[in-house]
C-alpha cells in the first residue's frame, strides 16, 4: 500500500551516512546499476510520522548509478587551490586554530545551556497556554523560511513526511514549552538582579554587528529602527548578560 512520502526519483544516498531507515543502506549494498531489488525494512517505534512508527514496509529499488569519492592529494598545490595559503602547513595551522576556537565557544555554550537548564529545573508554574501557542506559530514560520530555502514549501513537506499541521505542532508542544519557560525564567531573573544593557553595549553590538554585515552603524541602526527590531535586540542581550551571571555564580565540576 502507497502512502504519502514513500517514493523519490533519482534520490542521492551516501553509503554509511545512516540518513534513511535503519537497515535500508545495507541492502543496497552488492546492487550493480540498473538492478532493481525490493528492500524491507521496519520504520522506528519513535518515527516522527505516527501512522508509520514501528511499521514495516518494502520499498522497490532500481540503482541508476554508483559514483565514489574521490580526495586530491593534501599538497601546497591542493592549499593554494582552496584557500589563500602558501603552504600546506600554513594551512593546517589556521585550520587547527579555528577548530580549537569553535571547539571552545562550543564548550562555553555547552556550560550556559547546562547552567540555564539546571535553574530552569529547579522552578515549578504552569506555562501559559497562549504563550505556547505563539512559540509553536514562531517555531511553524521559522520552519517554512528554512523549507523554502531549500525550495520545499511546508504543505509539501508535511504531505512527504505524512504529517498533518497538528501532528507538526504537538510533536513540538513540549519544547515550545520548555523555551517559553525559559525565557520567562530568565526575565525573571534579570528583574531581580537588576540586569539592564546600557547605550555603550548597544552601541558596541552594533559596531560588531555592522562590522560583520559590512554596513554602517547609523545605516544598521536606522534599518532595525524602522522594522522595530531595536527592542528584541536589547532584549536579547540581557538574556545573554543574564546567562554570564547565572555562569559565573555556578559552580561547575
Amino acid at each position: 500500500v502507497e502512502f504519502a512520502g514513500g517514493k523519490a526519483e533519482r534520490q542521492n544516498l551516501v553509503l554509511g551516512s545512516g540518513s534513511f531507515i535503519p537497515g535500508f543502506e545495507e541492502q543496497l549494498i552488492g546492487m550493480q546499476r540498473d538492478e532493481s531489488r525490493d528492500i524491507q525494512v521496519a520504520f522506528p517505534p519513535d518515527y516522527r510520522a505516527e501512522h508509520l512508527a514501528g511499521k514495516g514496509a518494502v520499498f522497490a529499488i532500481k540503482l541508476h548509478e554508483i559514483k565514489r569519492k574521490e580526495l586530491p592529494a593534501l599538497d601546497d598545490d591542493f592549499t593554494k587551490e582552496v584557500s589563500d595559503f602558501e603552504t600546506l602547513v600554513e594551512f593546517t595551522a589556521d585550520l587547527r586554530n579555528r577548530l580549537t576556537q569553535a571547539a571552545e565557544r562550543n564548550a562555553e555554550t555547552k556550560l550556559e545551556n547546562e547552567v540555564v537548564a539546571k535553574v530552569v529545573g529547579q522552578t515549578s508554574f504552569d506555562v501559559p497556554k497562549v504563550l505556547t501557542e505563539r512559540e509553536l506559530d514562531s517555531m511553524v514560520e521559522d520552519m517554512s523560511h528554512s523549507l523554502a530555502k531549500s525550495g520545499m514549501e511546508l504543505p509539501q513537506y508535511l504531505q512527504r513526511t505524512g504529517m498533518s499541521m497538528t501532528e507538526l505542532r504537538e510533536g513540538w508542544r513540549e519544547s515550545a514549552m520548555q523555551r517559553v519557560k525559559t525565557r520567562l525564567v530568565l526575565e525573571k531573573i534579570s528583574d531581580l538582579e537588576n540586569i539592564s544593557v546600557s547605550k555603550e553595549e548597544l552601541d558596541a553590538y552594533l559596531q560588531a554587528m555592522g562590522a560583520s554585515m559590512g554596513r554602517k552603524v547609523e545605516e544598521l541602526r536606522k534599518m532595525l529602527i524602522e522594522r522595530g527590531q531595536i527592542p528584541g535586540v536589547i532584549e536579547s542581550l540581557r538574556t545573554s548578560k543574564t546567562v554570564d551571571f547565572l555562569v559565573q555564580q555556578a559552580q561547575v565540576e
